[in-house]
C-alpha cells in the first residue's frame, strides 16, 4: 500500500516486523491484566463495531476504499474507547459503529475510489 514498487522479499521482512510489533503491542496491553475476559470482551466491541461498516462497504460497493475505510476504523475505535470509560459498553459500541457508518458513507459518496477486483487476482 506505501510502495508499490516493493519487491517480495521486502514485502515479506514488513510483514513479519509488522506481525513482531502487533504482538510485541499485544502483550504489553494483556500483561497488566486490568479485568477479567467479559471485561476484554466488552472492551474489545468498540473496536470490533467501528469495522463493521467498512468491511461491508468494502465487500458490497466498489466505491468504497482506504480512503473511507481507515479514517472510519481508527475515529470510531478512539471515539468508541472514549465513551466505553465515559458513557458505558454498550453506548460504546453503538457510537462507535454509528460514527464509522457515517465516515465510510460519506466518504465513500464524497471520495469514491474504483477499485478493480481484478487488482486482486495472482499472476501466473
Amino acid at each position: 500500500m506505501i510502495r508499490k514498487d516493493a519487491s517480495e522479499q521486502t514485502m515479506r521482512r514488513a510483514s513479519t516486523w509488522l506481525i513482531i510489533g502487533l504482538g510485541i503491542i499485544t502483550w504489553m496491553l494483556a500483561a497488566p491484566r486490568f479485568g477479567d475476559l467479559i471485561q476484554v470482551l466488552f472492551l474489545s466491541g468498540p473496536l470490533v463495531a467501528s469495522a463493521i461498516w467498512p468491511v461491508l462497504m468494502g465487500l458490497y460497493n466498489s466505491k468504497t476504499g482506504a480512503r473511507a475505510a481507515v479514517p472510519a476504523m481508527l475515529i470510531g475505535s478512539i471515539t468508541g474507547l472514549a465513551c466505553y470509560f465515559s458513557l458505558g459498553w454498550y453506548t460504546a459500541s453503538l457510537l462507535s459503529a454509528a460514527i464509522s457508518m457515517t465516515i465510510t458513507v460519506s466518504v465513500s459518496w464524497l471520495a469514491p475510489v474504483s477499485f478493480d477486483f481484478k487488482t486482486l487476482e495472482e499472476g501466473e
